[in-house]
């Protein structure tokens, strides 16, 4: 983004995607309802420009510009995770509150099922529990048959322990309730990398 304004001179862009993802926040806490409407209305009513600018600003700098960095941020461990998870024959379901098929692709890693807060039969942020609800549905498993993992224990935990699921949180500290883990290759995975 700092080249960006750099080259361009023009560093409001920055501005209305810091706003775009402060109001997102708010939606969530509030768990507005078929929320994106509401959230590009008021980032651009806010940000005095159109609905259709602000929606370009979000492809752009949330959806695709990320993309080919991703590969570098992938979390220690994660590849083989999933690899091992597959081979074991356990599901691999990711909801997230933002679309994830091209994430996951950049990272060159796979998921079973995949759906997001703004699908059409969500439409619904975290920690609202509908999202994971409707995965595990279309998964075909139970609370007790699900681990949510996530990095955020005021939307992943909180989602996680609505719908009667183990959470497990990424974190630099330790949680006095929750099981936390650093790496995907801690010691809390042994059980589906095996002894290495």
């Amino acid at each position: 983004m700092l080249i960006e304004v750099a080259r361009k001179r023009e560093w409001q862009f920055i501005r209305i995607i810091g706003l775009f993802r402060k109001l997102r926040e708010q939606c969530a806490e509030q768990e507005i309802v078929d929320f994106e409407p509401r959230l590009y209305a008021q980032t651009a009513q806010l940000s005095g420009r159109s609905e259709s600018y602000v929606r370009s600003l979000v492809i752009e700098w949330i959806d695709r510009r990320p993309l080919p960095f991703l590969k570098f941020c992938l979390v220690p461990g994660a590849s083989r995770l999933f690899d091992q998870l597959q081979k074991s024959g356990r599901q691999i379901g990711i909801f997230s509150d933002y679309p994830s098929a091209e994430k996951l692709a950049a990272m060159n890693l796979r998921a079973d099922f995949q759906i997001s807060a703004g699908d059409p039969m969500v439409g619904i942020l975290k920690p609202n529990p509908k999202g994971l609800l409707r995965l595990m549905n279309i998964a075909n498993v139970t609370p007790d048959q699900t681990v949510f993992i996530g990095d955020r224990l005021e939307r992943d935990a909180m989602v996680a322990r609505r719908c009667g699921v183990t959470p497990l949180i990424r974190s630099p500290r330790a949680h006095s309730e929750i099981a936390t883990f650093k790496r995907f290759d801690d010691a809390i995975f042994k059980p589906i990398l095996g002894g290495n």
